[in-house]
């Protein structure tokens, strides 16, 4: 009995550091939603939000450490950690970009048979300093494309490595890339993934893996199309058309939001539909280009 009652001691305080940033995190947010007014938290959700923006030009930065709980026993980055920490990373880039998402009622799915595809260039060393750069790829109907990748610095790169934290918030242009046909039982190259998917990388950086992962979102059991997220989050979009969609979320407790993400947006005429309107132009050809290229190139199945 005693050993039982200090084994359990000591798993606690090795959780207890853990977890106690989410409570903290838990309790702050739930005591500034009782004091904060209708008006202020409007005010802060639209300043958080990307009104106006290409979700081309957008991307989350994401920074860890090969520590040796991480590693394997080749002294480098172990390969299941390359996907437990692209889940940060996504959940990252959903905080920072779609802000809004979880408190409408709606929640983030990964894909399954082929969800997440990993094209390894070169190892990451034991202890080494590195970042996911993720950004969007592509969507269609159901799917949103992520392109993640995994890099490094070298020693003589830090003003690199500083410039990573922002974005330059411009739109690169993308070449007719010559795309590269694999079929199911061979290993693509590294160089298989256009350097062009996903936001440009810093000087100075060092790819060590791309990863490509295919998301959607959904309201209950529900898929909500990727254009109506994009379009609802502030995308593509005016102010005053967002200043429109926040009043659905202080309406009647955000129902009219969460009606809109269930099946309401099937009731606008296709020729209303104004989230597809604000993603069009530039932001549709980026988007058709790289929809072409992952399957053709990487062998992700696009669904259409």
């Amino acid at each position: 009995m005693a050993l039982s009652t200090s084994s359990s001691y000591q798993c606690a305080r090795v959780s207890t550091p853990v977890a106690q940033p989410a409570i903290y995190a838990r309790v702050y947010h739930a005591i500034r939603n009782r004091l904060e007014t209708d008006q202020q938290r409007l005010t802060r959700l639209t300043r958080i939000s990307p009104v106006g923006k290409s979700p081309f030009t957008v991307q989350t930065v994401f920074k860890t450490r090969a520590t040796p709980d991480v590693c394997d026993f080749n002294m480098h980055l172990s390969n299941s950690s390359y996907a437990m920490t692209y889940d940060m990373a996504r959940f990252k880039y959903v905080v920072e970009h779609l802000p809004l998402l979880y408190g409408d009622g709606g929640w983030i799915a990964v894909g399954g048979r082929a969800g997440t595809y990993y094209s390894f260039v070169r190892e990451i060393p034991l202890n080494a300093a590195y970042e996911i750069r993720l950004s969007m790829a592509s969507w269609d109907h159901k799917w949103v494309y992520m392109v993640a990748r995994y890099v490094t610095y070298t020693s003589n790169s830090k003003k690199a490595l500083k410039s990573s934290e922002e974005c330059n918030g411009t739109t690169s242009s993308f070449p007719d890339t010559t795309l590269l046909v694999r079929s199911s039982s061979q290993s693509p190259a590294p160089e298989a993934v256009p350097s062009w998917i996903g936001t440009p990388l810093p000087e100075g950086a060092v790819l060590h893996c791309t990863a490509i992962s295919r998301l959607c979102s959904k309201i209950g059991r529900i898929t909500i199309p990727p254009s109506v997220i994009l379009g609802t989050a502030g995308f593509g979009i005016s102010q005053e058309r967002f200043d429109e969609i926040q009043s659905w979320r202080f309406t009647n407790k955000g129902k009219c939001i969460k009606n809109f993400y269930a099946g309401g947006w099937k009731e606008v005429p296709e020729h209303e539909r104004w989230w597809e309107d604000a993603l069009g132009g530039d932001i549709e050809a980026r988007r058709v280009q790289g929809l072409r290229c992952l399957p053709e190139s990487i062998g992700i199945p696009v669904v259409g």
